[in-house]
């Protein structure tokens, strides 16, 4: 799905993995601003819907029958909710997935989990 969506994406178009997640996922808020002034944030349909759901479905499977990912999850949701919690894990997802198609590496859960 990943690939198909993002054609050459993760080749050429961007270089680093803030870029994807503001375009293609919608992970992040655009920010406007003006003379080096922030006036709010803009833009909340831009990027790639489908892109966006399915790293958040990834997200929700990654948790399923995983104890150290719930226990992640957990952590997370104490601190902000569990809607943001789960967010901010398809967010950690995407920028894996752009590392891992970038350097041709495997996915390594405890490096994953053990960086936040």
């Amino acid at each position: 799905m990943v690939s198909e969506e993002n054609g050459s994406l993760y080749r050429s178009k961007y270089h680093n993995p803030i870029e994807v997640d503001a375009w293609d996922r919608r992970l992040v808020k655009c920010q406007r601003e003006s003379a080096g002034k922030i006036y709010g944030t803009a833009g909340k349909k831009i990027g790639n819907a489908y892109l966006r759901w399915a790293f958040g479905e990834a997200a929700v499977l990654f948790l399923r029958g995983n104890p150290n990912a719930q226990a992640w999850l957990e952590k997370k949701a104490r601190k902000y909710n569990k809607a943001k919690a789960l967010t901010i894990l398809a967010h950690k997802l995407g920028r894996a997935v752009f590392y891992m198609l970038k350097r041709k590496t495997l996915f390594d859960q405890d490096k994953f989990l053990a960086l936040s």
